[in-house]
């Protein structure tokens, strides 16, 4: 099985002192989920593998300024703690970043998948501590601290939970390393777990820790229970007492209630049936004054007036815009409306005999007192045609003339 580049051989080249090795040991993930984060956020932002060098690093600043905030702190404040306050910043800007532009490629140019990388720490086997093995294993163990807050389990339910999320992770993967490293994490005994996947282990010390918590607190609760049972027993006796003397009272204020009840729904009633009357002779006064209006309006005098006034108005709109290009009222709709007017005065003159249409015409010309414009002028014309169709619906029909 053909492996990528082994971190731990870099850091062991040359005549690094022991310490030194250790160091570059501890510090190689915190390197590589840095560059894993940065690379896949410069890759969202469209950046591609030929892009220059300087392309990559600004995109880069930004990732770090952004999405992959947290892993650029983690990576200064891890060296800062392995090689000395103050050597984290100067780390990032100088060798890591000269060094990013080449891991990021390598990244942006695989085929997908698992990016097989190797940390070898006793204990576990080799294809365990692929950097993307231990990276999902990081995220299982947070997805089970997650439900290790809402829901406490024992530590053997939350590595057997661990063990199966894991087992479909791995079955799920595409990558050509992925039916190996099955093979192996099922050889895996229960017992290597937090040996191999470190982010499992303080999960696990949390689920022990809880469930001493809860058997103590299951303890506290049943002393609890038996003082509340004493307690309750005592005090179901004075309640049968106080009972019995609160439901005498209660059925006397009920008695009495009822009785004000009864009084006040029958003032309740009257005072309906008062209003409901005054209510139906509004109503009726208001219909028959609306009757009134109505037949008013369409006396025939009434209905001369009005449309008198609508065909006025044609006529100083006609007239307002004579000889100018933008007119108001054409030639034609003015002779149709003179037409009109005239058919329903011979209309309705017919039916009320008594009309006087020069004082009718008087009356209705002097109401007019608005300025006309195109919109009005247009809505009188419609009124006065379909008041026209409506009255003298013979001399609105079309003649025939052929």
């Amino acid at each position: 099985m053909r492996l990528s580049v082994v971190l731990v051989a870099c850091a062991l080249a040359g005549t690094a002192s022991a310490q030194e090795q250790q160091s570059r040991k501890l510090f190689a993930p915190t390197v590589r989920a840095a560059t894993d984060c940065a690379a896949r956020a410069i890759t969202s932002q469209g950046v591609k593998s030929s892009a220059t060098d300087d392309q990559i690093k600004e995109a880069a600043r930004r990732a770090f300024g952004g999405e992959c905030r947290a892993e650029g702190a983690r990576l200064v404040s891890e060296h800062d703690r392995l090689y000395g306050v103050g050597t984290g910043r100067a780390f990032v800007d100088g060798p890591y970043f000269a060094d990013f532009p080449r891991a990021a490629r390598v990244r942006m140019n695989a085929g997908g998948g698992l990016n097989v990388t190797v940390s070898k720490p006793l204990r576990c086997p080799d294809m365990l501590e692929i950097y993307e093995v231990q990276d999902a294993g990081r995220d299982l163990a947070a997805i089970e601290r997650n439900e290790l807050q809402r829901n406490p389990k024992s530590d053997a339910d939350v590595i057997a939970s661990f063990t199966a999320r894991m087992d479909a992770r791995l079955r799920q993967a595409r990558h050509v390393m992925a039916g190996p490293v099955l093979e192996e994490f099922r050889r895996l005994p229960v017992a290597g777990m937090e040996a191999c996947f470190p982010a499992l282990r303080p999960v696990v010390e949390e689920a022990r820790l809880v469930a001493v918590q809860i058997e103590a607190q299951r303890q506290e609760l049943e002393r609890q229970r038996a003082e509340a049972e004493r307690q309750r027993m005592e005090a179901e006796q004075r309640r049968a007492e106080e009972q019995r003397l609160t439901d005498q009272r209660r059925a006397e204020e009920l008695r009495l209630a009822e009785l004000r009840r009864a009084e006040v729904q029958r003032a309740e009633d009257e005072r309906r049936r008062a209003a409901e009357e005054e209510a139906a002779r509004s109503r009726a006064e208001a219909q028959r004054a609306q009757d009134e209006r109505l037949r008013e309006e369409r006396r025939p005098i009434n209905v001369l007036k009005r449309l008198y006034a609508q065909y006025a108005y044609i006529k100083q709109c006609f007239e307002f815009r004579t000889g100018y290009i933008q007119i108001f009222i054409s030639d034609t709709e003015f002779n149709r409306s003179r037409g009109a007017i005239k058919a329903i005065e011979m209309k309705l003159k017919g039916l009320d005999p008594s009309i006087n249409t020069d004082q009718a015409w008087a009356e209705a010309a002097a109401s007019i007192n608005i300025v006309p414009d195109r919109g009005t002028c247009q809505l009188s014309l419609q009124t006065l045609m379909a008041a026209f169709q409506e009255i003298a619906p013979d001399a609105a029909a079309p003649k025939k003339d052929f």
